[in-house]
C-alpha cells in the first residue's frame, strides 16, 4: 500500500511518533515481525548448539540465558 510505504519512509527520514500506530499496523500487516522472530529463534538455537562442546559452568549458563534473552526481550 502506497500510503503505508510513505508513512514508514517519512518516519525513517524525519523521526517522530506522530504516526506510530499507522506504522506499527503497516509493519504487522506484512508479517515481518513474525518472520523476523522465527529467524531470531533459529539463530538462538544455533548459538546454543555451538556451545554444546563447552563444559558446564555459570558462564555457559549465562551464554544460554543471553541467547534466549536476545530473542525474547521486549525492546
Amino acid at each position: 500500500d502506497k500510503q503505508q510505504t510513505q508513512a514508514v519512509r517519512e518516519a525513517i527520514e524525519h523521526g517522530g511518533l506522530e504516526r506510530i500506530a499507522e506504522i506499527s499496523a503497516a509493519i504487522e500487516s506484512t508479517g515481518a515481525i513474525t518472520y523476523t522472530f522465527a529467524l531470531a529463534e533459529a539463530e538462538a538455537v544455533k548459538a546454543k548448539e555451538a556451545l554444546s562442546g563447552l563444559p558446564p559452568s555459570p558462564h555457559l549458563d549465562a551464554l544460554h540465558t543471553l541467547a534466549s534473552f536476545a530473542v525474547h526481550r521486549s525492546s
